[in-house]
């Protein structure tokens, strides 16, 4: 008999698996998405001023596994990875681990990894980018559309190259945005956070912008 070795199938079997109850299931979705795993768990820690360490990320991962464990029955395959859709549910268990993190407290304590030297603005390429994308999709439009709802327009570029470097495996966004943009990688995390919360709560109080909570970029 043939095995699937569809990527898409092999998760959605591991999920099953996992609402099943399937200890196993636990190791083996750790095993194949590792990485991104640990991209999640460093992105968030990232955002709350910690740089773990590699023992730190293997635990986080193990985290952020057991939080996607505890809602495998309620992911759907065809839509965002599981860890993306339970990000909410990641981040608390990452916040768990890493204990209190106040930003606004410790600007100093924790120092962001050198920056290079700003780079020349790209604030007119990314607005043209989302422009052309949110005419040929509806769901930029409308991504589009909530950012300028809730953030400046330097705000919503910020937001958006954030989520570019994210997307591109980028293992210190916030360096890169910050020079790109002349800021302060604490300011891009800080910022970029407001926006992302702001946007989450228009998709909750406006039906029309519903949508957008299922956004890998804003949940």
């Amino acid at each position: 008999m043939a095995i699937d070795t569809d990527p898409e199938s092999e998760l959605a079997a591991i999920m099953a698996d996992l609402a099943a109850g399937d200890g196993a299931a636990l190791h083996r979705l750790i095993a194949a998405h590792r990485p991104r795993l640990a991209r999640l768990v460093v992105a968030i820690a990232a955002d709350r001023g910690a740089r773990p360490n590699g023992e730190m990320v293997d635990e986080l991962v193990v985290e952020a596994a057991l939080a996607v464990q505890e809602v495998a029955g309620a992911w759907k395959p065809g839509g965002a990875p599981p860890w993306i859709w339970a990000r909410r549910r990641v981040a608390a268990a990452v916040d768990r681990h890493l204990g209190i993190w106040a930003d606004e407290l410790q600007p100093d304590q924790h120092r962001d990894v050198a920056a290079p030297p700003p780079a020349p603005s790209t604030e007119s390429s990314t607005a043209e980018c989302l422009a052309r994308l949110g005419r040929e999709n509806q769901t930029v439009a409308l991504l589009r559309e909530g950012l300028e709802l809730v953030a400046s327009p330097r705000d919503q570029l910020v937001f958006v190259e954030m989520g570019v470097q994210f997307a591109l495996g980028d293992p210190s966004p916030a360096v890169t945005v910050g020079a790109l943009f002349g800021m302060k990688p604490a300011s891009v995390r800080q910022q970029s956070r407001r926006t992302r919360v702001r946007l989450q709560a228009l998709a909750a109080n406006d039906d029309r912008f519903q949508p957008l909570a299922s956004l890998a970029l804003v949940a």
